[in-house]
């Protein structure tokens, strides 16, 4: 049976209106960063691969430790990780790939083709970018080491990923059977505040790009007035072994 492990490699301070679709509120919050680890199977798993010190040190990030280092403390050496399930590109599950020099990335070709496209660059989204990972998607893919997935699919029995959309264009979910139920390790699927929809509420709608685009530049639009900034709509995550 599968373990998953939470592996928090930093944190940052932000408020809740630029954190939350609709929040008004200024209270303080704080994120944390994880990247998971899966292990029971014939190889270790890794869901996400955060990102490197440059953009720890551009983005205020409190306590950063290497997400290789981490991993490294659960037992497992960065180099014997063979799959990386990319929940989505945005900098802090994308650009600390080459942590992982072995492994192989699964993500979804619709995430792929919105990141290297023509709305990627545009300001709505770019300040979630890491330009320089994101370029490193052609040439890990002529290097055999991008696994273009479309739609759901099974990793191993038991292990599945799950093309939900929402956060990003092809953001896809995670599901791991393990002991205590089925656990979907990371990414942004699933809102986590008062009052908002549990875990097991069904997945995100799936939509095309052009109507996710459509509709993130709507609620992009409406700022907080004191903050003069997009309102954004993420999750933070809680540390969870299982």
């Amino acid at each position: 049976m599968y373990e998953v492990f939470a592996l928090k490699y930093g944190e940052r301070d932000t408020t809740k209106c630029q954190f939350f679709y609709r929040e008004s509120s200024h209270e303080k919050l704080t994120l944390d960063y994880f990247v998971w680890l899966i292990l029971g199977g014939p190889h270790p798993l890794l869901v996400d691969t955060g990102f490197l010190d440059d953009d720890a040190r551009a983005r205020g990030i409190r306590n950063y430790v290497s997400p290789a280092a981490m991993v490294e403390r659960a037992g497992i050496k960065a180099g014997d990780i063979p799959i990386s399930l990319i929940t989505h590109l945005h900098y802090d599950h994308w650009a600390g790939h080459s942590l992982f020099p072995n492994a192989e990335f699964w993500i979804q070709g619709e995430e792929v083709a919105f990141w290297t496209g023509p709305f990627g660059r545009t300001p709505a989204f770019r300040g979630s970018a890491n330009v320089d990972a994101l370029a490193r998607l052609v040439t890990l893919n002529y290097a055999n080491k991008i696994r273009i997935v479309d739609g759901d699919h099974e990793v191993w029995p038991g292990i599945r990923v799950h093309r939900v959309g929402g956060h990003t264009a092809g953001l896809q979910i995670v599901t791991v059977e393990t002991r205590r139920g089925t656990v979907p390790p990371g990414s942004r699927s699933s809102p986590s505040r008062p009052g908002a929809a549990p875990l097991s509420s069904p997945p995100t709608p799936r939509t095309s790009t052009t109507t996710w685009r459509r509709d993130s530049r709507s609620r992009s639009s409406r700022a907080c007035r004191r903050c003069s900034r997009p309102l954004r709509r993420s999750t933070p995550s809680r540390a969870q072994r299982n």
